[in-house]
């Protein structure tokens, strides 16, 4: 019987050494003959023990749970359970078509037709507002004259005057002025102020009248007509400069008022040998009327006059304008009813 002692534990300790280093010793020994690291080795054996497997451990596990979570048996080879119920059952089976089910159900919907957000506003299929971004701050726009204008043409301290529309009044006197106006103060709400010019033309034709009728010699108890065989033609350019306030207290209806100096510009030509005449004559302008918003009518012209050329609202306007004559060689007086457009920006 050997007693437990320190030299039994010396010689067991040596023993236990000696083998641990004779295994290492022949791993690295064998790692040097084969040129791989030992845990290669280790991966190779395993992979010819088991040739089917492809990928790592954990892509074995996780291919597997993917089939079990699908219902698929963990064997490839074995049938999954669904499959064997649709065996037992023929009629669970899914109907054998290239599309799915939601392909299906999506083919039975009617086609949904997109529009652009432009376009559908334009059509009025849209409730989106549009939204003009920018401060109104000018206006332009045009105004004709409407037959019937009362006009009243005379010279001072001449002895005899003949009435403008006895000798103009017969033909037709187109008369066409043309507006720009700059804004100090423009609100949706309080209206607008601006400053405005106005330059018009006019042509009239007609036939000139004797001053006093002359007797026949032919026949004594006769006179000679008093028209003459004369014409004239009058060009009229009368420039504005006022002060206009639109008010806003009426959103499709916005009342306004316009008054300042106007000078009016006379040249009178004559189809005889007498020469031709120019005169001015000064005058106060006063208009009165209303502007009719015209936004409402067609929403993609809307868009269009704001998108090419910064128009943010477009009126109609009907005006009447009196003349009141304050001097010059010539006072022309005229009164009567306007019809323009007039577009803010």
């Amino acid at each position: 019987m050997l007693r437990s002692g320190p030299k039994l534990k010396v010689v067991l300790g040596g023993i236990a050494f000696f083998h641990v280093f004779s295994v290492f010793g022949t791993c690295f020994a064998d790692e040097a003959k084969s040129g791989q690291p030992y845990t290669e080795q280790i991966k190779n054996e395993l992979e010819s023990k088991n040739p089917t497997s492809t990928g790592s451990y954990t892509e074995e596990i996780k291919q597997k749970l993917e089939r079990e979570g699908q219902g698929a048996s963990p064997n490839p080879s074995e049938p999954s359970y669904i499959e064997m119920i649709q065996e037992q059952n023929p009629g669970l089976r899914p109907p054998s078509s290239e599309s799915s089910y939601l392909d299906g159900e999506k083919a039975k919907l009617k086609p949904k037709s997109e529009l652009g957000a432009i376009q559908a506003v334009n059509e009025g299929g849209s409730e989106l507002h549009l939204k003009k971004t920018g401060e109104i701050s000018q206006a332009f726009g045009f105004r004709y004259g409407v037959a019937p204008l009362s006009r009243v043409y005379t010279v001072p301290g001449s002895s005899h005057s003949v009435d403008f529309n006895a000798l103009f009044g017969r033909n037709y006197a187109p008369e066409i002025s043309f507006l720009y106006e700059y804004q100090l103060f423009h609100s949706e709400s309080f209206g607008s102020l601006g400053l405005a010019g106005l330059f018009g033309v006019g042509v009239f034709s007609g036939t000139g009248q004797l001053s006093m009728p002359l007797r026949d010699p032919r026949v004594p108890v006769l006179n000679f007509p008093t028209q003459s065989q004369t014409t004239f033609q009058l060009f009229s350019f009368p420039a504005t400069v006022a002060l206009s306030y639109r008010f806003s207290l009426f959103h499709y209806l916005r009342p306004y008022i316009m008054a300042g100096p106007t000078a009016v510009g006379l040249w009178q030509v004559r189809s005889d040998s007498q020469p031709s005449e120019t005169a001015v004559s000064y005058s106060a302008y006063l208009s009165s009327g209303v502007a009719i918003l015209l936004d409402w009518m067609s929403t993609a012209a809307n868009w269009n006059f704001f998108s090419e050329h910064g128009i943010h609202h477009s009126y109609l306007t009907l005006d009447y304008i009196q003349l009141i004559p304050v001097g010059g060689k010539v006072r022309v007086q005229s009164s009567g009813v306007f019809v323009g457009f007039v577009f803010e920006y």
